[in-house]
Formats: structure tokens, C-alpha cells, sequence
């Protein structure tokens, strides 16, 4: 199955608020495109996410988790919550808290709803089919936000950013967790030749190749961690901070609403 989407050497954006503010288009695919490939790899997405980072993806959202808080309680946000792995990490380690997941792919959720109720943990992990640039809640809902490799997807993510900060609680926590295109003389040739040998590869076998080249090539155009930190900066949030993990290939964003 073929997806269509903008490659990087010709979308690629100067990084400035200007530009960034005024860009209505930052995903390289359209939102009905990305919701058609995203139902189409979603009996696929688990098995080869974890192919594909050699297990780590499971570690990578438990680093997002821990930005949280030491006991993250009360009503949480997970934007672009996918098969759900992030929602139920977090009400499996912490049952005071209850996770609204929500996402744009009615199949990725309804993986998701099903490992909840295999976990018989729906009473904390709910699913909501919404839109992050238009959110269905009221101002200052939730006690925190979390979203995992979601924010690259976004056509507009500084609205999107807006609208999360919108339906947070005074003094509540965002984290980001992103892949990132890693940097370097070592690891970044050592990226571009896994993903274009060993991606192609699994994809082929599991998934959809050309999902998986969106992937790769959605990585590499979006900001850098430094200009990221900047637009969370720029919508209002306060105490930014941003590490790498995995010699750069993740970057996780923790933020507060004033």
C-alpha cells in the first residue's frame, strides 16, 4: 500500500517563529491521508514498532511516563494514545489515575480498547475518537498531558500545542516523546543506513514500506529539539527542558502550564 506525503527537500521549512507560527501544513502528510495509513498498519503497528527499535519503544514511553511525576494522579491527556501502550502503562503503575486516550485512527483504538479490557483495566484507560487541533473537553480538564510519537503527525502543531495547553489545569505537566533524527559523524550515517536496509526490510515482511519511508523521512524534517523547545516556549509553557535518549534517535519534552 502506497501513502502519499511531501518529501523533505521539498517542504523543508527555515526554523523561525515566523515560519513556524504561520505554517498551517508541518505534518509531510495530509490528516486524512495519515488516518487512512495509520487504520491500514494498525494490526501490524505493536509487532513492528518493536522489531524495529529492537524493543526499546517500550522503554522510551516508560522515560515519558517517569517526566510525569514521582505518582502521577488524577485526569490525564494521551494525544495520539494509538493502540494504547502509553494509558496503560501509566494505570497499571498508578491507579489513582485515569487516562483519556484520544486518536484520530478507529482501529489503532479499538487494538487499544482490547488490550484494556485483556488488562481489566478500563475503568482507568478510556478512549475518545478526537481531534488534537479541535479538543471536545472544557478549559483546565486535566492534571497532566502525555504524547508518544504523535506531535510529527500534526498538520498544525503549533494549534495543536495551543489547544493541549488550553484544556490543562494551572501548574499541570506536557511531555513529548518524539523520534528524532539522530545527529552526529557516527550516528547519523549509522540511521540512514538501518533505515533504508533494515527498515525497508521488516516493512515489507510485516507492515507497509511506504509508511515506514514516511517515517524516516518525517523524522528527519522536523525541528530540531532546541527549535521544538522554543515553540513550547512560544505557546506559553514554562520550565522547558528536552534530553535524548538512544544516542538521539528519541527526544522527550517536559513542559508546565503556568
Amino acid at each position: 500500500m502506497k501513502w502519499s506525503y511531501r518529501r523533505i527537500l521539498q517542504s523543508k521549512k527555515p526554523e523561525s517563529i515566523a515560519s513556524e507560527t504561520a505554517s498551517t501544513t508541518d505534518s509531510l502528510m495530509r490528516y486524512d491521508e495519515n488516518q487512512k495509513m495509520f487504520n491500514y498498519i494498525a494490526p501490524f503497528y505493536d509487532r513492528t514498532n518493536r522489531i524495529l527499535s529492537l524493543g526499546l519503544d517500550h522503554s522510551w514511553r516508560k522515560s515519558g511516563i517517569s517526566r510525569l511525576g514521582t505518582n502521577p494522579v488524577g485526569l490525564i491527556l494521551d494525544v495520539g494514545a494509538g493502540t494504547g501502550d502509553i494509558g496503560l502503562n501509566i494505570v497499571s503503575s498508578y491507579p489513582e489515575a485515569t487516562v483519556v486516550g484520544i486518536d484520530t485512527s478507529l482501529r489503532m483504538m479499538q487494538i487499544g480498547l482490547k488490550k484494556t479490557r485483556n488488562m481489566a483495566l478500563e475503568s482507568g484507560n478510556v478512549f475518545c475518537s478526537a481531534n488534537v487541533l479541535s479538543l471536545c473537553f472544557s478549559d483546565n480538564t486535566f492534571d497532566a498531558a502525555i504524547t508518544a510519537f504523535c506531535i510529527r503527525n500534526v498538520e498544525d502543531r503549533l494549534m495543536a500545542l495551543r489547544e493541549i495547553f488550553r484544556v490543562l489545569k494551572s501548574g499541570a505537566k506536557l511531555v513529548i516523546v518524539e523520534l528524532t533524527e539522530p545527529q552526529g559523524f557516527i550516528m547519523k550515517p549509522l540511521f540512514r543506513i538501518y533505515s533504508r536496509l533494515v527498515t525497508p526490510t521488516v516493512t515489507c515482511l510485516l507492515s507497509s514500506v511506504s509508511a515506514y519511508d514516511y517515517l524516516t523521512e518525517s523524522m528527519a524534517d522536523f525541528p530540531s529539539p532546541s527549535r521544538f523547545a522554543s515553540i513550547l516556549e512560544n505557546v506559553g509553557f514554562v520550565n522547558v527542558e528536552f534530553f535524548n535518549l538512544t544516542f538521539g534517535i528519541v527526544t522527550v519534552y517536559e513542559s508546565t502550564r503556568p
